[in-house]
């Protein structure tokens, strides 16, 4: 059985070992080493990365007790091989793993908030508590773990006899009944854990709740712990700093004035929307000016090669307001075609959902609507004019 390092020295980076087993699995290879520092994913804790000899480490796993590193390719030697671990990928999880230790422990220390969800992903770790949080409790609990980091508190782990186990207080109950590891962050926490950590809180460095959100019954954390909340922190100093010179005020008016910005456009919005609906009122009076008339009907048949599709199926709404109009309008967009059929209200003829169906085959799309609307999407715009003409003489055949 592999000999696990990590569980000795979580700062491992190099080590020597040798090939015991491997097996081929779709072009790649599931080395069992004698020993590995090589973290394999568990616990809510990726695997670690890195290499055995020239051969790159892409992920590690634990079956039955042992540890299967995947590479790309088979080392040529088989012992005594120079294995390195991707310190700085390996850090970052211990700084995300231990700073969720800490979180976890004080918002349960501070509101009896337990924690039921853990993720440690490659951008951020979340946390799901079992109980609503509010943004002052977390702000409150963001100070504490920070205080916590600053007090470079000490962190151990062991594995304790039945007796020794018996006696800790546990935040949470084991979840295996044997080789029980418990991870100590002295004054902070005390619980069951095989993950890696680091030996100091104050190797954290900071932790920063970047988001909170109701989930279930309870609050999703998501937080940040070290070099990612530097990154994040420098990210959205750049992003104040340029708004702030783009606005021209100072960072404590960035929110007011954007505010004022935001409001002032609504604004605009609104009148520009109201101009907008002026013009295409204008433009429908016109449609309906110049719409043939065919057996009492007035057609209104138009393909547009450029223009917003919802501006034209609003302009299609309004036109079958009007009595004994029937509209047929087509649109290309790119590579896209739509068409859209409509009636007024007091047509008895026509099912324009059942003509789409049989218009839409030549566009090699589809369509729907009911019998009064209908409109559809297809991926041959070369052929729209010839859609709207087959349309436009199907609605003649019936009227």
């Amino acid at each position: 059985m592999t000999e696990k390092l990590y569980y000795k020295d979580s700062f491992l980076r190099n080590f020597k070992a040798d090939i015991v087993s491997y097996k081929e699995e779709k072009g790649e290879y599931h080395l069992v080493l004698n020993k590995t520092a090589f973290y394999p994913e568990g616990g809510g804790q990726p695997a670690d990365k890195g290499s055995v000899a020239s051969s790159k480490v892409k992920y590690v796993y634990e079956e039955k007790g042992e540890v299967y590193h995947i590479v790309d390719k088979l080392p040529e030697e088989k012992n005594n091989l120079d294995c390195k671990i991707d310190w700085q990928r390996r850090f970052d999880l211990m700084q995300q793993h231990t700073g969720q230790h800490v979180l976890s422990a004080l918002i349960d220390d501070m509101y009896n908030a337990k924690t039921v969800g853990f993720h440690l992903g490659e951008n951020h770790v979340t946390v799901d508590s079992d109980i609503e949080l509010t943004d002052e409790e977390l702000k409150e609990a963001e100070d504490k773990i920070n205080e916590v980091i600053y007090k470079n508190e000490n962190i151990s782990s062991e594995f304790p006899g039945e007796e020794k186990l018996n006696d800790l207080s546990l935040r949470k109950a084991a979840v295996v009944d044997e080789n029980i590891r418990i991870v100590k962050i002295n004054g902070v926490d005390v619980i069951p854990c095989g993950g890696t950590h680091l030996k100091n809180t104050g190797q954290i460095g900071i932790i920063s709740i970047i988001d909170q959100e109701k989930y279930k019954d309870g609050t999703r954390i998501t937080f940040l712990c070290g070099k990612r909340a530097l990154n994040d922190y420098n990210f959205k100093n750049d992003i104040i700093t340029k708004a702030r010179d783009i606005l021209g005020v100072q960072n404590e008016n960035i929110n007011s004035e954007i505010e004022r910005l935001k409001s002032e456009l609504d604004d605009k919005e609104k009148n520009v929307e109201e101009l907008k609906n002026e013009l295409l009122d204008y433009r429908v009076e016109k449609l309906i000016k110049n719409s043939e008339k065919y057996n009492n009907y007035k057609l209104v048949n138009e393909v547009y090669e450029e223009g917003d599709y919802s501006d034209i199926r609003l302009m299609a709404n309004k036109l079958v307001e009007y009595d004994d109009t029937i509209v047929i309008f087509g649109q290309k967009n790119n590579n896209t075609s739509r068409l859209i059929l409509g009636k007024a209200a007091n047509i008895e003829k026509l099912d324009m959902n059942e003509m789409i169906g049989e218009v839409m085959e030549l566009l090699e799309g589809n369509g729907g609507g009911h019998e009064f609307f209908a409109q559809g999407g297809g991926s041959n715009p070369e052929k729209l004019a010839k859609a709207v003409e087959l349309a436009d003489k199907k609605i003649r055949e019936e009227l």
